[in-house]
């Protein structure tokens, strides 16, 4: 799962300026780095994450890319990488050579990248990394070359040959992001020097001759490689606690987050066999490398090494940690008691020897009791409670050690409330906003990943465009959170055992308001105009609206005068609508109308929904609402399927997508000539909250509906209720074959993006010049308020046509409101204004009693448009005219004249009705 904070690939800026820039197209490939990812079983990927060419698989699962050596990266592949902001950039070593400097003293590395400049005579573009001193540097060579690797004794120098890649861009396996020392993204450089297979071949040489060494093993007490197979029988207790106190030492100063250094401590620790095997668990998990499991995963795969486990006390030595069982020979420690009183030796002697192997120890209980007389059992019983101490002590160091930075709490059954209340406080100060936030009442997060019930648009098989959305939050990810920053321990403070966090401190943070966690309105990728005209486009919580901006850019922001805001207008049309034929300029306003809807609507407690209509395939119906999408958010649109004829599925969809609060919900290619009616939807768009059970839980949400809803299909006609809510927007190609259309930009998507910044200037301008102007228009008003003013009369002021009039042509175009409209003139014909009649009467004057035959056959032609199946029967009929009443129809457009059925009870309880102007 990726939250806002899992962005943790390359920019689609350095996808495209490797691509176009700098001409390596054919050699990029994605590489996954996203260490909390999970890999698909038996994928060779697993441990490698971040290191070898890798795609997720329709699962969200990591797997290997299959002969990627032989592959040649298209436009196409680079366009769906880039939209993956989990994706590393790697580059395959083909037309560019790598030195690979994997040392880390940096005075040396300094040393062996100016020799290769001077060697070869040109500046190399170099890539480096925050947290390490490694960096490689790489050049352009023409011919083969062949993998090269130069041990240095302090590290290595790895020539990258033909079928090798290093990672170009994104982050490394310890979350540090590469560097470039170039002006491009990511600091790409400018440009790659070219060098010829001779001079770079001749300075690979002289490389391995001036720097090129037989590693030594570092020194260390009494460590003989030789013979450190031969030495298992003296580990004891007091050794594998040693170990364990050298390996943590190691994870606390970072040894191991490359994957070569984590496999070899597993191989030293290997040579204890069975007992190693927790030391190495417990050595990764403080070291955080990788997923829960990795290393059990990984052990029985590893291989004994000769050096052995007093290798890792050399490496930990090396490294500034020092082994207790070397800090005092039982030698200098007798020496040191013989120059003490009797006394002073009694106080000191015990926690002296605790740490010393049992037969030094031994020796030192002997030396002790000549010294003081004291009998050997006293001894004896003394030494036992110092060694108990020091491993309580040893305990309590390591599990500080395996907690760094976060806050270690021993945990108390009989007090999980206000534990699971400190924790919840903890994450709130140590982890960014997006992590722990209260949206619709559920405990939730900003991640960047696939969007639950959608799917690419034009193929439901396959996984959505990532997104940032809302995830609520799980018991695993709430345990994953709380172990980012508080280690739970078992026992007493002073001996504290590290253990798994327990679910009674997880399910009060799932309640809502448990943890404080800010409220959250909605999430947001793009500026937004609030009502007093002001713009907000800074990134990170607003805490008196409840928006979340994120991956805002640009702050260029302000309000437009009147007529800039009429040259932006202009600008938007040219923009957006290029290429896409609408039937009329008012479908153009209402296609545009939409886009301004969608930036508006976090702010909105009631808007329309935008539905797009053809009546052909293939006429940029869903291509629209992409770039709508693109502008909104920069990436491709999610979509989902309208579960037809089943409401009750609707309403759990809905709820599941608002609840991720998407920028848009688009339904995509409803069936031709399907009639669209639904209550959910009609009630996402006029009410401020959905409300629903979650799904799996026995928990209800009331989630915000400020979320731009959207449709496309052929032929499609609106129910009653919908009439009024949607803004239908229609296209008519004039092609025969509007498939073969060519827009003016071939990549409509990347034109989108790179006039994003642009558009969205636009829109806040116009908004926000109309809102500081003042002016107030005098309009019919429509169901909502808040959108009038805030979306269709800025767009007037603007130039744009009275997108309201929408709602009008729907009326005008719904067979269900003509039928209404028939009724109730043919009910004015039978009975006069204000007179009362009953549903029998209606049954009476449809059966022919009217003197006029022509008043009943359209009569019954008006109630079997609005569903009456039995003319002759008075419960059909009163069904109707009941759920008809109190609706007020226009009856002529040029006079304004309207009709309303009225409905009252008489005193039997019975439902009359009259018609008033």
């Amino acid at each position: 799962m990726t939250t806002a904070q899992q962005m943790v690939g390359a920019s689609p800026d350095a996808w495209w300026y490797l691509d176009a820039f700098l001409g390596l197209a054919p050699d990029l490939l994605p590489v996954v780095s996203d260490s909390r990812a999970r890999v698909r079983p038996k994928s060779s990927v697993d441990g490698k994450i971040g290191k070898v060419p890798s795609l997720f698989d329709q699962n969200g699962l990591v797997m290997g890319f299959k002969n990627w050596t032989d592959h040649r990266t298209s436009d196409a592949d680079i366009a769906r990488w880039s939209a993956e902001r989990r994706y590393s950039i790697g580059v395959q070593t083909r037309e560019l050579a790598a030195i690979d400097i994997d040392i880390e003293q940096p005075e040396l590395v300094s040393k062996v990248v100016h020799r290769t400049e001077t060697l070869l005579g040109v500046t190399l573009p170099k890539r480096s990394r925050a947290n390490s001193a490694r960096c490689l540097l790489a050049c352009r060579v023409v011919g083969s070359r062949d993998k090269v690797i130069i041990p240095t004794g302090n590290g290595r120098i790895e020539i990258l040959g033909h079928g090798q890649q290093f990672v170009a861009c994104g982050m490394h396996p310890s979350g540090s992001a590469y560097r470039w020392d170039g002006d491009g993204p990511s600091g790409l450089p400018a440009q790659i020097p070219e060098v010829s297979l001779e001079a770079f071949n001749a300075c690979v040489s002289t490389l391995a001759a001036e720097f090129g060494a037989r590693p030594t093993p570092l020194p260390v007490d009494e460590y003989d490689e030789s013979d450190a197979l031969d030495t298992l029988d003296l580990v004891n207790a007091e050794t594998l606690a040693d170990l364990e106190n050298a390996t943590l030492h190691l994870a606390s100063v970072g040894y191991g987050l490359e994957y070569d250094d984590w496999v070899w401590a597993g191989n030293m620790l290997k040579s204890l066999g069975d007992p190693g095997q927790p030391l190495f668990v417990a050595y990764s998990v403080a070291l955080g490398n990788g997923k829960p499991g990795e290393a059990e995963k990984k052990w029985p795969d590893l291989s004994a090494d000769r050096a052995g486990y007093r290798a890792i006390f050399a490496k930990a030595q090396s490294l500034g940690w020092v082994n207790p069982q070397k800090a005092l020979t039982v030698e200098t420690a007798i020496e040191r008691l013989r120059k003490m009183p009797r006394d002073e030796v009694l106080s000191e002697w015990a926690e002296i020897a605790a740490p010393m192997p049992r037969h030094e120890a031994d020796a030192l209980v002997d030396e002790v009791q000549r010294m003081t007389g004291t009998g050997r059992r006293s001894l004896t019983a003394a030494l036992a409670d110092a060694r108990h101490e020091l491993k309580r002590e040893r305990r309590r160091k390591s599990a500080e050690q395996r907690a760094a930075n976060r806050i270690m709490m021993v945990y108390r059954p009989e007090d999980t409330a206000r534990q699971s209340a400190q924790i919840g406080a903890a994450i709130l100060d140590r982890e960014s906003p997006e992590a722990l936030l209260s949206f619709g009442g559920i405990v939730s997060q900003i991640v960047e990943g696939h969007l639950a019930h959608a799917h690419l648009a034009d193929h439901e098989d396959l996984d959505p465009p990532p997104t940032l959305h809302v995830r609520p939050h799980t018991e695993t990810s709430l345990r994953g959170l709380i172990e980012n920053n508080v280690l739970i321990c078992a026992g007493e403070d002073d001996d504290p055992k590290p253990i798994a966090v327990p679910k009674l401190l997880i399910d009060p943070l799932l309640e809502e308001n448990t943890a404080d966690a800010p409220a959250l309105s909605g999430l947001l990728t793009h500026p937004i105009v609030l009502s007093d005209g002001t713009i907000l486009s800074t990134n990170g919580l607003h805490k008196r609206t409840g928006l979340f901006l994120c991956g805002v850019v640009g702050d260029d922001y302000r309000p437009y005068t009147h007529e800039e805001a009429k040259a932006a207008w202009r600008r938007l049309r040219a923009t957006m609508l290029e290429g896409f034929e609408f039937g009329s300029g008012l479908n153009e306003s209402i296609a545009l109308s939409g886009l301004v809807t969608g930036v508006q609507r976090r702010l909105l407690d009631m808007a329309p929904g935008l539905a797009l209509l053809a009546a052909a395939q293939s006429s940029g119906k869903t291509t629209y609402l992409r770039v709508v999408h693109v502008i909104l958010t920069g990436r491709d649109i999610p979509v989902t399927t309208l579960p037809l004829g089943n409401e009750a599925e609707i309403e759990k969809r809905l709820l599941s997508l608002l609840m991720q609060s998407p920028a848009m919900i688009a339904f995509d290619n409803i069936p031709d000539g399907y009639t669209v009616h639904s209550g959910s939807l009609s009630a996402s768009m006029t009410s401020a909250t959905f409300e629903g059970r979650i799904l799996g839980v026995s928990r209800m949400a009331s989630v915000p509906t400020n979320v731009l809803v959207s449709l496309s299909g052929n032929n499609l006609t609106f129910g009653a209720d919908e009439i009024s809510r949607w803004l239908v927007a229609r296209l008519a190609p004039q092609h025969a074959r509007p498939e073969e259309r060519q827009f003016k930009h071939r990549d409509i998507l990347a034109h989108a993006r790179a006039s994003r910044a642009a558009v969205l200037r636009d829109v806040v301008g116009i908004v926000a010049g109309f809102i500081r102007s003042g002016e107030r228009m005098h309009l019919s008003g429509t169901r909502f308020p808040k959108w009038d003013r805030m979306v269709r009369q800025p767009l007037i002021w603007a130039g744009a046509d009275d997108v309201a009039q929408s709602f009008r042509v729907n009326e005008s175009e719904s067979e269900h409101a003509q039928a209404l409209r028939a009724l109730l003139l043919a009910l004015r014909e039978v009975f006069p204004d204000q007179a009362s009649f009953y549903a029998k009467d209606v049954v009476d004057a449809a059966s022919g009693w009217n003197p006029d035959p022509s008043v009943s056959s359209r009569l019954v032609e008006a109630l079997q448009g609005l569903g009456v199946k039995d003319v002759r029967g008075a419960k059909s009929i009163g069904r109707v005219l009941s759920a008809k009443s109190e609706r007020t129809v226009l009856i002529e457009e040029e006079t304004g004249e309207s009709l309303r059925l009225c409905k009252q009870v008489d005193r039997n309880s019975m439902s009359t009705y009259m018609l008033v102007r």
